[in-house]
């Protein structure tokens, strides 16, 4: 068992920590690991080098819309360094701003439309409160002078001056007290006071919306400047992901993910304005920058109806990057269990040679990561889907370790977080599997995903439990 430090991936059901210590070298390095999720926060401390020093954060796409800015609008400034924005206001462009042509792409956002739900919700928490407090004591002076104004003329002097001035505190009270069911609403930002960067892949600069949120984010700059695209986690899934399959803490090694050695690109699918819900068009983006940075593998541990994927234009772009690319994609089984043929994603009709990803828990994860007093039986989690497939495959390739205690945006205000699924368990076997191609590819072995998939499919230990549809853990 290892101890508590506030982080735990399990490494010893697969065998990872044992495969580390007999070949430190193939932990990951020279392999690009694409998240297909909610964003990765580029800021934190267990994402920054791989175990080679290298950037590990390499790539950072929002790809589902929601973080862009109309930016075609072009503006110059006076002599005096002002222009004035779409919103009208004057801004005042810093001396230190370097801009030969003088011209200046301009546009707004509204800052809640970067905020996810979780800070949404704390942020006007947070301004309610502050408001509520002033606005109780103006409604405690509304009612003072409601009651001088009753003690002084009466409650039913039906003079013009006293109706009319009795009206006047009756309106303010009713005012302020509706004031308190109002939500507040974000400024919309132009990003003058803000840090200037350029694309996240030159330099991998990033900033925070503010120091009371700490939302990251960073930009990426398409059409000559007439689109800028702003880059934030949506929420805290993507992140905890990433720490799983490939994070790396230089100080604290037992916080390390799988394959400390490998480097992540961030891609962004889960759309914030349908509450993190996968659209067609995000995936169908992501697919093709993967195809065009040529990643080595994907982890996708996000939910979508198997309607969705297993026909079309994603069907089609899967074979595509799998055959014609030798990509290998790794996707989460689902969380539909414990029934059988409960496939959420793929539901066996995508690629034979895509991996589904159960859920496993260990007798030391129950005690590591639960804090049971006595460890049971080592079981295939009750929610991690089943197969067989309705089309009559076995579904499940294999499983891996389906909780982990990680990393987190900063947003969240934790360092870690304990989360259990086969979101989980999907970037357990990505890492695994990137530690086997670091391997393959310095001893000049051959890599395909169909020879990948038979590999590690007659090498999985069968579970405990005996259940015949989980296929061995990885």
């Amino acid at each position: 068992m290892v101890g508590y430090s506030g982080h735990h991936i399990p490494k010893d059901p697969t065998q990872q920590a044992q495969f580390l210590q007999t070949y430190p070298i193939y932990d990951g390095r020279g392999i690009k690991i694409a998240i297909l999720d909610t964003g990765v926060d580029p800021s934190c401390p267990g994402l920054q080098k791989t175990t080679d020093g290298k950037i590990k954060l390499i790539e950072c796409f929002d790809l589902t819309g929601a973080g862009d800015v109309d930016t075609s609008t072009v503006k110059k400034s006076d002599e005096n360094g002002i222009l004035i924005g779409l919103t009208e206001r004057e801004l005042k462009i810093p001396k230190t701003w370097k801009n030969p042509s003088g011209d200046w792409h301009v546009g707004t956002k509204p800052l809640h439309e970067l905020y996810s739900y979780k800070i949404k919700k704390r942020i006007n928490e947070a301004k309610c409160d502050e408001f509520n407090k002033k606005n109780k004591s103006a409604i405690a002076e509304a009612m003072k002078e409601l009651n001088e104004h009753e003690k002084k003329v009466g409650a039913k002097s039906k003079k013009i001056s006293d109706v009319e001035d009795r009206e006047e505190i009756n309106a303010k009270l009713k005012l302020l007290e509706g004031a308190e069911k109002f939500e507040v609403e974000s400024p919309v930002v132009d990003c003058i006071n803000a840090k200037v960067m350029s694309n996240f892949n030159e330099n991998q600069e990033y900033g925070f919306l503010s120091d009371n949120c700490l939302m990251s984010y960073c930009l990426n700059i398409h059409d000559n400047g007439n689109l800028l695209e702003i880059c934030s986690t949506h929420s805290d899934h993507g992140t905890h992901v990433a720490h799983i399959a490939a994070g790396h803490f230089q100080d604290d090694p037992k916080k390390n993910g799988l394959a400390p050695g490998a480097q992540i690109v961030s891609l962004c699918i889960g759309d914030l304005r349908k509450g993190t819900c996968l659209t067609e068009q995000a995936l169908l983006r992501a697919l093709e920058i993967c195809r065009q940075l040529r990643v080595d593998v994907i982890n996708f541990s996000y939910g979508a109806s198997a309607n969705c994927v297993e026909s079309g234009n994603i069907a089609n772009f899967i074979t595509q990057i799998v055959e014609n690319y030798g990509i290998i994609f790794v996707a989460a089984a689902g969380n539909y269990g414990p029934g059988l043929s409960t496939m959420g994603f793929a539901n066996g009709k995508l690629h034979p040679s895509l991996f589904n990803i159960g859920a496993y828990l260990t007798a030391e994860m129950q005690k590591a990561i639960y804090g049971h007093r006595e460890a049971g039986d080592s079981v295939v989690f009750p929610f991690s889907s089943r197969g067989p497939c309705l089309d009559g495959t076995l579904g499940i390739t294999f499983c891996a370790p389906g909780a982990a205690i990680t990393g987190v945006p900063k947003h969240e205000l934790i360092s870690s977080e304990l989360m259990a699924g086969t979101s989980m368990s999907a970037p357990n076997a990505v890492g695994n599997i990137a530690c086997l191609l670091s391997a393959m590819k310095s001893e000049s072995i051959p890599i395909s995903p169909f020879r990948i998939k038979l590999g590690l499919m007659n090498s999985a230990m069968m579970p405990e439990d005996g259940c015949p549809f989980s296929l061995g853990l990885i």
